[in-house]
């Protein structure tokens, strides 16, 4: 749950010299004033930063899905460990802490229970308190990378160099740490304290994964300079879902025989010659 764009941050300015009024930063299109919205000096609260590298992994993070008993989210439009994946191979792309950004994502929906997690938003973007949904984002793929960009705006601003091409907000609000989104990217002031026990719940099954575990989860083994898939599964590349469904025969047959497609594909994904 948001605060109000127009009450996510209040800055104090002079007028004159002599008068201070509250002005309250707004994270929906023009400029902010500087310091609203933008990077700026935020204290150190002794809770993680939300830029740097995973401390878990893909085998992790499905080891603790699976002990959850939840199964495939029936809202949500991807398979729930191709999402893991997601938000491991997003959140290096970004320098964020994409573990964190999953936990993140697992209170904010419920666990991909709530009604925002069949329009693709995964981070409560744009549900203000009170307001019936979000913001929808067209796919999986862009939902966790929206949420991604914009955790990275949180941190260093709404102009923050992006691997990706932008798809996220503006921020109206700023915050180094996981426990600086209290007050800020929700409303409640015990966001910290929740958002750490998933992510606490996380590590206690942190190595606990299967015997054999994936094999692209470390492509060390293959020599290959790259980072997770981000997508696994029966395809090898993140491609739309349209494609299957608009031409379902191309993809049961020899490569060299179905019509070539430009397909997107997220900058980083390690592809293969088999």
């Amino acid at each position: 749950m948001k605060l109000p764009a127009a009450a996510a941050l209040a800055c104090l300015v002079t007028i004159g010299g002599l008068t201070s009024l509250p002005i309250l930063a707004i994270g929906v299109g023009g400029s902010s004033p500087p310091g609203c919205g933008e990077i700026g000096e935020v204290a150190d609260d002794g809770t993680p930063s939300i830029l740097g590298p995973s401390a878990l992994t893909v085998s992790d993070l499905r080891a603790w899905w699976n002990s959850t008993g939840r199964g495939q989210p029936a809202r949500l439009g991807i398979a729930i460990e191709d999402l893991i994946a997601l938000y491991l191979s997003e959140g290096d792309a970004e320098g964020v802490r994409g573990d964190r950004a999953l936990a993140q994502a697992v209170l904010e929906t419920g666990y991909f229970t709530n009604s925002d997690t069949a329009i693709n938003n995964f981070a409560g973007i744009a549900h203000y308190d009170g307001a019936a949904s979000g913001s929808a984002f067209v796919d999986p793929i862009i939902g966790v990378r929206a949420q991604i960009q914009l955790l990275k705006k949180y941190v260093l601003g709404n102009d923050a160099p992006l691997a990706n091409p932008n798809v996220a907000p503006r921020a109206g609000a700023s915050a180094t740490t996981w426990g600086g989104l209290a007050g800020t990217w929700a409303s409640a002031t015990t966001y910290w304290t929740s958002l750490n026990s998933v992510y606490e719940s996380m590590l206690a099954h942190a190595g606990t994964a299967p015997a054999s575990p994936d094999p692209f989860d470390s492509l060390d083994a293959l020599a290959c300079p790259g980072g997770d898939l981000a997508v696994s599964g029966d395809y090898a590349l993140p491609v739309e879902r349209h494609w299957y469904d608009e031409n379902p025969r191309w993809f049961t047959k020899p490569h060299h025989d179905y019509p070539a497609a430009d397909i997107p594909v997220p900058t980083g994904t390690p592809l293969f010659a088999v």
